[in-house]
């Protein structure tokens, strides 16, 4: 197993870093859509890169696919006779969410949406969803990891995350609210994603433009908002 690297600027072991700042980045891999099973595709490569920076949280996937498969197209030949080819996004960032954790607003950039700058704004409850915390418990990257499964009004799974309640997450990447703790590991099934802790830091030294991309210069809309319900 790929033994993680921490480098953790704490005074004490089991602080929490709530009012820290934290970087860190997972290595993702996609399954790709519409392939036919017995095909055998591989899931494509992403890395997500996540900052938190006292109030301020923002995620985001980098497709390092993209240099493989520049053209966001790639083609299988099953046979001598027939082939397939898959359309993959080829925004080279993509799923970028960001947090204000004071005035609970969260804004999200959409690849691949209906709109050419899918920007999008909410209000947002802490508690919007429930975690359902399960009495399971494993080693990863040589952290003791608990499980837990986050699902939707009606009841479907949406993910599933290996957590360390020791170290504190507010949210994590893909619009993920009220994390019990870090994610060491997670399955995002909406979008038939995994993804697996590589590094993780607390640093001092974010700058700020982090947190205001690119994308983020073309117009928002709001939605509505994710209020729990009562």
């Amino acid at each position: 197993m790929k033994k993680i690297s921490l480098i953790i600027i704490i005074f004490f072991f089991g602080m929490h870093l709530y009012g820290q700042n934290m970087v860190a980045q997972y290595d993702v891999k996609r399954e790709v859509m519409g392939a036919p099973k017995e095909l055998n595709v591989p899931p494509v490569n992403l890395t997500c890169y996540y900052y938190k920076k006292a109030n301020r949280v923002i995620s985001f996937l980098k497709a390092d696919y993209l240099k493989d498969y520049p053209g966001g197209v790639f083609y299988i030949k099953e046979s001598s006779s027939i082939g397939h080819s898959f359309t993959l996004y080829r925004d080279t960032i993509q799923a970028i969410s960001y947090f204000d954790l004071d005035s609970m607003i969260l804004r999200t950039h959409t690849e691949g949406g209906l709109e050419e700058n899918d920007n999008r704004w909410f209000y947002y409850d802490e508690d919007y969803r429930q975690w359902q915390k399960l009495d399971e418990t494993a080693s990863i990257q040589g952290m003791q990891c608990h499980r837990a499964i986050l699902k939707a009004d009606n009841g479907t799974p949406m993910a599933e995350i290996w957590y360390n309640p020791e170290i504190e997450m507010p949210v994590g990447m893909r619009n993920l609210i009220n994390v019990p703790g870090l994610i060491v590991k997670a399955t995002y099934f909406g979008t038939h994603e995994t993804f697996t802790l590589k590094s993780f830091s607390t640093t001092s030294d974010i700058p700020d433009e982090v947190f205001w991309p690119k994308e983020f210069n073309y117009p928002f809309k709001k939605y509505r908002d994710l209020k729990r319900k009562k």
